[in-house]
């Protein structure tokens, strides 16, 4: 948050009940920010994805990873083996979650690429089974932290998922797995992207994966049911979040008005009686920010008792804002013949 270059300083009576204010000059000055930063996002960018769909057993199952991976991209591979076997997670790969229903079982798996990443990836089994992967390439410096996951068991729904960090511009990955017969033809409402990767017939009793995603600002989503075809014996739901990198907007300088056209603003070297003095406000800034304060002291430094109203909403770039002064604490003494130096800050 900035302060304002420009301070007022004003002289205060008391007179029938309400306050005499005159506005005498202004001094330049310079006070510390605020600490708190409205913080700004991007979607996180998905890069590239690859499929793949084993219709011969083996052990492990070598899938092929998204092309153009680069150093910090974060990878992600959803896997779904067949037969009932169990997937052990690939070295130098972390689990972020898995599921089971019954004796069928879906995996997430994800790394954060380094120099060193191949193209390829083994995926080690219990047995010797088919397989099929799904595989997101999300680019490096759009993400931050660690993605966050829930799956529903038994569920062709995707479940609701609240992140951690809450509001931002996260980017929702949908997807549902499964071991039979069943297909999944459509993704859940407001998701794109669709893919359905598989034997390509619901007819085929093999692993089958869909998936979908969607950019969008909110603390929770439920990307909500699949349209599906054929036997789902064995279906796992998930919903995975990857956050945004986030970082602070911080407003420009804020700009007093002598005028709006059409109200008394209160301004230098004008004398006016009210017990609601009015400034008019503006301040630049690259997105909405949402915090003005007015700040009054008796001293020009603003060492002394600080006299403070905050006015909280949201405030648009160079958009001019009439703030009414009704409600400082601690209270402004009416004490005669007193000066007093007014400054603005925002965030």
């Amino acid at each position: 948050m900035k302060e304002n270059s420009l301070k007022k300083s004003f002289h205060i009576s008391k007179s029938f009940a309400y306050f005499a204010i005159i506005f005498l000059l202004s001094i330049g000055f310079s006070l510390a920010p605020f600490s708190v930063q409205k913080a700004h996002a991007a979607f996180p960018t998905i890069a590239g994805s690859s499929t793949i769909y084993f219709s011969s057993t083996g052990n492990p199952q070598v899938i092929t990873l998204p092309s153009g991976i680069v150093t910090g991209d974060l990878l992600l591979v959803v896997y779904q083996p067949a037969g009932g076997s169990t997937a052990s997670t690939p070295t130098g790969w972390t689990l972020l979650a898995s599921s089971t229903n019954a004796t069928y079982y879906s995996y997430v798996f994800y790394l954060i690429a380094t120099s060193s990443v191949a193209s390829t990836l083994p995926i080690p089994m219990s047995g010797y089974v088919r397989a099929t992967a799904v595989s997101y390439r999300i680019s490096v410096n759009t993400f931050s932290g660690t993605p966050e996951i829930k799956y529903a068991a038994g569920s062709t729904s995707s479940p609701a998922l609240s992140p951690s960090w809450g509001s931002a511009d996260n980017l929702w990955i949908a997807g549902l797995t499964n071991v039979y017969s069943g297909k999944t033809t459509a993704a859940p409402t407001n998701y794109s992207g669709f893919m359905s990767v598989g034997p390509g017939t619901a007819s085929v009793a093999y692993s089958e994966i869909g998936t979908a995603y969607r950019n969008y600002t909110s603390s929770s989503d439920t990307p909500g049911l699949w349209t599906t075809t054929g036997s789902f014996t064995g279906p796992n739901a998930l919903t995975i979040v990857v956050k945004p990198v986030v970082t602070a907007t911080v407003p420009g300088v804020p700009t007093f008005y002598d005028s709006d056209g059409t109200n008394q603003i209160t301004f230098d070297n004008i004398r006016m009686s009210t017990t609601t003095p009015l400034f008019s406000l503006s301040a630049t800034s690259s997105s909405d920010f949402d915090t003005f304060q007015l700040r009054m002291s008796t001293t020009s430094d603003f060492s002394g008792t600080v006299y403070t109203q905050t006015f909280s909403g949201t405030y648009a770039s160079t958009t001019q804002y009439n703030l009414y002064a009704t409600n400082i604490s601690p209270s402004l003494p009416t004490t005669a013949s007193t000066t007093y130096y007014v400054g603005a800050r925002v965030a």
